[in-house]
Order: structure tokens, then C-alpha cells, then sequence
């Protein structure tokens, strides 16, 4: 009986799907888009009870206009900030009737603090102030109590913010002297206000009466 060899079988070198021409299968890694907003910026929620008209301030100092808007939803009001580089900051506010200003550079850093009407009380509009922390929104305070500027006139007294030179609050008041105004200045350091009172002096019942404003560049009129 005679042996068969049988011969060995070639083997034949395989190609890569990913490198046949015309192939349409990738092995490159896919890359996944992410759902993550910066800064933990969430939406606005779908229902709102109120949202107040936005405004556009350079809220981080990149020269690029930011989002500032006011909305009210299950009897809290937020202040919010959207970045146009991306990301911002969602703030609750005690306050009634919130609704942003505009926005003024106060201590020279190249960004704009939020000034906000946040309510009023014995006649005068309160006036709260909002800084950048991170790529966040936090409340400038004086102290532990977050900053309420007084604006407006009454039949006793008169109250103004300035920003000339410097932010500044001024109340005028009567005296068996005449009107007097008293001035104080802040700093602003690490979001606090740091005041420093000046001493009070003599105005006229015009000059007074002209003061109830807010008198600084990018902010309106409550």
C-alpha cells in the first residue's frame, strides 16, 4: 500500500477591513461628545413663572459680551449668568422682583460686577451686586450680609449710588443745620465691600434733589 502525502495549505496574509480601499469600518478610536456643561451650568428650567429681559454684559473680562438674566420659579429667583466662552453661573437671590441693571467694572480687574434691582424697602429700590468667582456668579457682601445699595427719594431723605470716582453710596438728610450728605466709599477685596465714611457736608436742596440715581457707566435706572 503506498502512502498520500497531503501538501500543506498556503497560508494566505489577511488584510485589515480598516485598510481595504473603499472600506467604510473604522478600528479608530470614536470620538464621544459630552453632555457636561462647564462649571455645572444647567439649564433653564422648561417652566418658569417669570423670566426677566436679558441683558449683555463682558461679566469675565474677555472683552466678549455675556448673558444676564433673571428668572423666578417656585418662589425663588435666580440670577444667571451664561458665558459666551461657555459654562456660567445659576445663583438663588433673596429678593423680590429681581431684575438686572447692567454692569460696571468696579475694582479695575477687566470685569463687570452684575448690579440688581432685588427689592425695596421704606420707599427706596435695594440694589444687590454680583461678582465672578471661578467661572461662577457669587454675591458681593459687606461682612456676613450681602450688599443692599438704597436708591430713591422720600419726603426725609434722599439715597444714590455712584460710581464717580470709585463706587460709593450717598444719603442726604436734614439737620436743624440744613441738608447734609453723608458719602461712603467701598474697596472691593475678595467679594466683600470694605467701607470708609466720609465726613458729612452741606447741599442744597437742588443738588439733593438730583442725586436719586444710580450714576454709573453700563448700569440703567431702577
Amino acid at each position: 500500500m503506498v502512502a498520500c502525502t497531503v501538501p500543506p495549505v498556503a497560508t494566505v496574509p489577511t488584510t485589515p477591513v480598516s485598510q481595504i480601499a473603499g472600506s467604510t469600518t473604522s478600528t479608530a478610536p470614536v470620538a464621544t461628545t459630552s453632555t457636561t456643561t462647564p462649571c455645572g451650568l444647567g439649564p433653564v428650567p422648561n417652566v418658569v413663572d417669570e423670566l426677566v429681559v436679558e441683558i449683555d454684559i463682558d461679566f469675565d473680562g474677555d472683552t466678549a459680551p455675556d448673558q444676564v438674566s433673571a428668572y423666578f420659579v417656585k418662589r425663588v429667583w435666580h440670577l444667571r449668568v451664561e458665558l459666551t466662552s461657555g459654562g456660567g453661573g445659576d445663583l438663588n437671590v433673596s429678593g423680590r422682583d429681581v431684575r438686572p441693571l447692567g454692569g460696571h467694572d468696579i475694582d479695575g480687574d477687566g470685569r463687570r460686577e452684575v448690579f440688581a434691582v432685588v427689592g425695596s424697602v421704606d420707599g427706596f429700590k435695594q440694589i444687590g451686586v454680583y461678582g465672578a468667582s471661578n467661572c461662577g456668579v457669587v454675591e458681593i457682601a459687606i461682612g456676613a450680609n450681602p450688599v443692599r445699595l438704597e436708591v430713591g427719594r422720600t419726603e426725609n431723605a434722599v439715597k444714590a449710588v455712584t460710581c464717580n470716582p470709585g463706587l460709593a453710596s450717598l444719603s442726604v438728610g436734614s439737620t436743624d443745620d440744613g441738608l447734609v450728605l453723608r458719602r461712603t466709599n467701598y474697596r472691593l477685596v475678595a467679594n466683600q465691600l470694605v467701607p470708609a465714611d466720609q465726613e458729612p457736608v452741606a447741599i442744597s436742596e437742588e443738588e439733593a434733589q438730583a442725586l436719586a440715581i444710580v450714576d454709573c457707566p453700563g448700569v440703567s435706572q431702577p
